[in-house]
Formats: C-alpha cells, structure tokens, sequence
C-alpha cells in the first residue's frame, strides 16, 4: 500500500473516532439536559448522537477491513457517511438556533419549531437512506453522490 494512501486511512480511521467519542460525549451531555430542561429538542438530538456512534463504529470498521484487503474498495460507504454526518451538522446549527432563540427571547415555541426542523432532516436522511437500499438514486437536494 502506498504511503499517501495509508496516511488517508490513518487520517479516516482517526476521524471515525473522533466521531464516535464526542458523540457518546454529545449524546449522553443532551439527553440529561434536554430531560433537566425539558426541552424535546436537546433530547432528541442527543438521541441521534447515539446513531452517530454507530454510524461511526461501522465505518472504523470498514476502515480497518479494507486496509487489510486494499483491493476491496469500498469507500462509497464512507462517502455516504460523511453526507450523513453534513446533514447532522445542519441539525446541529438548527438545535442551535432554537437554543439561542430561547434563551435570548423566551418564546417558548423555540422548542417546538427547532424539534421541527430536526424532523425535517431526520425524514430526509432516513428516506434517502431507504431509496439506497432499493437501489435507487439518491432523492434528496443534498445529496452529492447523484448520478
């Protein structure tokens, strides 16, 4: 294997854990002040912080299975994680919004309207993700990986 090609899979494999630690960080740290808070959006993403951990387990181990067997190439996979993981960003950004809007405001809808739009990107996602596995393009706007 080449050397450039080894260090992109150290590089790959260090951020695949990095995913997985700050997100059980993430998760655990939502889900108690979400439920503290009372706040559907804070929990609700710290719950899918927990599908992040996994996603990212999976990928570490794809990483270290393909590095073993380098003529096996499947770095689609990865790809499609790391779309995975733009669209947690944007749920990132709206969590925080609805946040912010609360706190410096008190409209109490804030919550409401940020779970909203963590619905938004968790149907988009979940229904790209079951358009794949029928075989089908991806049918999303965000979606890189369109043929």
């Amino acid at each position: 294997m080449e050397l450039k090609e080894e260090q992109l899979y150290k590089t790959a494999y260090s951020l695949s854990l990095f995913t997985i630690f700050y997100n059980l960080v993430e998760g655990v740290v939502s889900m108690l002040l979400g439920y503290a808070d009372e706040t559907l959006t804070l929990f609700g993403f710290g719950v899918d912080s927990f599908i992040e951990v996994m996603s990212g387990i999976g990928i570490a181990v794809m990483i270290m299975r393909i590095r073993q067997n380098p003529k096996s190439s499947k770095s689609g996979f990865i790809l499609s994680d790391a779309n995975c993981t733009k669209v947690c960003v944007y749920m990132s950004v709206v969590l925080l919004v609805s946040s912010l809007i609360y706190q410096f405001t008190g409209f109490i809808y804030a919550d409401v309207i940020g779970a909203a739009g963590l619905i938004y990107f968790s149907v988009a996602e979940g229904k790209e993700a079951f358009d794949k596995a029928k075989g089908k393009e991806c049918s999303c706007d965000h979606c890189e990986t369109k043929k």
